[in-house]
């Protein structure tokens, strides 16, 4: 190196040792100096969705392990009630990816939107229940044909009497259209609309305490 570029020998000697105690070469005796590869910055995925519960936990499980597979670190934000200062947190950390599992309720969207510009990689997996729509990837349920579909089985198998059970939304009723308790009722209702039904439909709604009415379950 001295000769090639025409230098003093002990300025590369000591210009080789001073890379090497920062990392960017390696001396290896009797095999020579080697260049480190360099490190590599492990990507993050934020998940902004529940991760406990009978379905929510398998699927946060199985979001987890895919991102894993495919070298990014998840990390969690459990917060049902987010609020834009809050989510400008977490962007300032420069996620390469957020998975995002919402209720409208429960999730900034108009915020989201405003800063678009700025996202990483945006992915909505299960639900997104906005009007807005994003430069996003989309893996969502499909509430209205499962309803749809598991109130047609029941009826193809003799049933006429099909109760559904759900919940109040108390959702704004501009956005309540957009939501998957409106597309699961809606789906229930087609079903039974096909059969000339729609008269017999039958609705129990979950209390405060996640318990259902029981006289209305015993009627």
């Amino acid at each position: 190196l001295a000769k090639t570029y025409e230098v003093n020998f002990k300025t590369v000697n000591k210009a080789i040792k001073r890379l090497v105690k920062e990392g960017v070469l390696n001396c290896r005796p009797g095999r020579g100096t080697f260049v480190e590869e360099a490190p590599v910055r492990q990507r993050t995925a934020t998940l902004f969705m529940a991760t406990q519960g009978d379905f929510y936990g398998d699927l946060y499980e199985a979001l987890v392990q895919e991102l894993r597979a495919r070298h990014f670190l998840p990390v969690a934000v459990n917060d049902h009630h987010l609020s834009p200062e809050q989510f400008d947190e977490v962007l300032a950390l420069e996620p390469a990816v957020m998975v995002i599992d919402r209720h409208f309720d429960f999730f900034p969207f108009e915020h989201l939107k405003n800063v678009e510009a700025k996202l990483p990689r945006l992915v909505f997996v299960h639900q997104m229940e906005s009007p807005l729509e994003f430069q996003a990837d989309y893996v969502l349920s499909d509430a209205f044909h499962g309803a749809y579909l598991a109130t047609k089985h029941l009826l193809e198998q003799g049933h006429r009497r099909i109760a559904l059970m759900t919940h109040a939304s108390e959702c704004d009723p501009l956005t309540y259209r957009h939501t998957d308790h409106y597309k699961f009722i809606e789906g229930y209702r087609l079903a039974l609309r096909e059969r000339q039904l729609e008269s017999e439909a039958v609705f129990l709604y979950e209390t405060e305490d996640k318990e259902i009415d029981q006289a209305r379950l015993r009627e």
